[in-house]
């Protein structure tokens, strides 16, 4: 799952969501704080890598050209 502060994926041995990488200039507390429950976290926990050119022009112009979800 991709939200607008970081990306979590799911931990199959313990059955729970799990953090996978964080967004620049967003803080684990300011993650945690935004939810109803604490996901996995790992001990070192990675950046999120900033998308590429390709990368914002298939979500634009492939993925979402409507803008349904990526906004304007």
């Amino acid at each position: 799952m991709i939200t607008d502060k970081a990306v979590f994926g799911f931990d199959p041995h313990r059955k729970r969501m799990r953090l996978e990488t964080i967004h620049p200039n967003t803080t684990l507390e300011d993650v945690l704080s935004n939810m109803n429950f604490t996901p996995v976290v790992p001990d070192e926990l990675p950046v999120t890598a900033i998308p590429t050119a390709e990368h914002i022009r298939l979500i634009r112009e492939e993925i979402d050209p409507e803008r349904a979800y990526a906004g304007s």
